[in-house]
């Protein structure tokens, strides 16, 4: 039994001796495997702090560079426009339109050419870019403008630009801010899908654009004039005949386009003329004429 006792004995040594080299070992490891991940942090931290460096440097020089105002940053996207567009470039006389063709959409057989040259020459200036136009679909005020699609016609080349909204066109993928008359060009030429009646008056007043002979030898396509218009012919009496004798001097004849209709009024000192087709109308306004033209000559 002692014999056997002592064996026991010397077993259990030997089992607890091992396990403390085991333990001892794992231990050794452990603090090797730290080590590794101490040495691993440190250089993170090293490298966090060249990075905060390098956007501590960077922050310092955007915070003394001049900055870019709005306008700045506004007329460098319109040149990156021209650049991408050149042909719009109004002002450097890149587009002398020999005719525009007017439809609802892109090869509409039911599209309109116009092809006067007093007309054509103030087309490009409707085209003038102001911005991107970045916003959604218009709605609203700006929707009341109908979509129509503008075929420029050069000597060489052609163009096209889609008009989605009021003072919204579409080329390719880029819409852009323009002159808020750019639809007036199809109202002047192309029949509405809404009705305003026959009244002279309406047509005047709903009409695209209008030019004159003497004073206004250019197409105004501004809605604030033409509606300012119509708004002193309604301040007229309107006579049953043709004033008696002579009316005094012609001051201006000015053509209005509507719908692909022209009413021409010419302009007395006390008298307004109009002519719709077959249909004359005169109206007695106590210098009437004179306040039309300063109407449309004011700033």
């Amino acid at each position: 039994m002692k014999i056997k006792s002592v064996v026991l004995l010397i077993l259990v040594g030997l089992f607890l001796g091992g396990c403390k080299d085991d333990q001892l070992s794992i231990l050794e490891e452990e603090k090797k495997q730290w080590g590794l991940k101490e040495e691993t942090y440190l250089k993170d931290i090293e490298e966090l702090k060249k990075t905060n460096d390098l956007l501590s440097e960077k922050l310092n020089v955007i915070q003394t560079t001049p900055q870019l105002s709005l306008e700045q940053l506004l007329y460098e996207d319109v040149m990156d426009i021209y650049e991408k567009y050149p042909w719009l470039q109004v002002n450097r006389n890149e587009m002398i339109l020999n005719k525009v063709t007017i439809g609802r959409y892109i090869n509409d057989p039911k599209a309109i050419t116009v092809t006067d040259p007093l007309i054509l020459k103030n087309v490009p200036f409707l085209l003038l870019v102001e911005h991107r136009y970045f916003g959604g679909f218009p709605s609203g005020y700006q929707s009341e403008v109908g979509e129509y699609t503008y075929t420029l016609h050069t000597e060489t080349d052609e163009h096209q630009v889609q008009v989605i909204g009021r003072g919204l066109i579409a080329i390719g993928e880029d819409r852009l801010k323009v002159s808020n008359g750019i639809h007036k060009l199809a109202e002047a030429f192309v029949k509405s899908e809404n009705d305003y009646g026959n009244h002279i008056f309406t047509k005047i007043q709903n009409s695209g654009l209008m030019v004159g002979q003497k004073q206004h030898t250019y197409a105004l396509f501004s809605e604030f004039r033409i509606k300012g218009v119509a708004s002193v012919l309604s301040e007229g009496v309107f006579l049953k005949h043709k004033p008696v004798g002579e009316v005094d001097e012609l001051l201006e004849t000015i053509t209005f386009y509507y719908q692909g209709e022209e009413i021409i009024m010419h302009l007395y000192p006390d008298y307004i003329h109009l002519i719709e087709g077959d249909k004359q109308h005169w109206l007695e306004m106590e210098k009437g004429g004179q306040t039309i033209l300063s109407f449309l000559s004011a700033g």
